[in-house]
């Protein structure tokens, strides 16, 4: 089980990975720091704002387990959206990491809601 046991809200002063998509964080962007309690110990998760706001509009965190919302929950998520709202052709289905995160943003922001 995973306990946060604080987050906030930091501007970069060097550049960092985010942990959801594995896009760089560039020095400068305000990106979420928190500190995890999990049961091997403290550690510090990193993520962009955009990839929390896209979990949060396609309800990734709802009905969690006890684990959160790792970086292959998350990816599975982002593809999920891309394979239903895209045709099987559409050379957009083979984005991984932050660039799919971006087309589903822009799709999402564009009306497209389906997952």
């Amino acid at each position: 089980m995973i306990e946060e046991v604080s987050r906030k809200y930091v501007k970069a002063k060097k550049e960092h990975k985010c942990m959801w998509c594995f896009g760089v964080i560039p020095k400068g962007e305000i990106y979420t720091k928190a500190t995890i309690k999990d049961d091997e110990g403290l550690y510090t998760w990193k993520n962009h704002l955009k990839c929390e706001k896209l979990a949060d509009d396609l309800s990734m965190f709802d009905n969690l387990w006890s684990d959160g919302l790792g970086s292959d929950e998350f990816m599975e998520n982002v593809q999920e959206f891309l394979n239903i709202n895209l045709d099987e052709d559409d050379e957009d289905l083979t984005l991984f990491g932050e660039e799919a995160v971006d087309k589903v943003i822009s799709m999402f922001s564009e009306g497209i809601k389906s997952i």
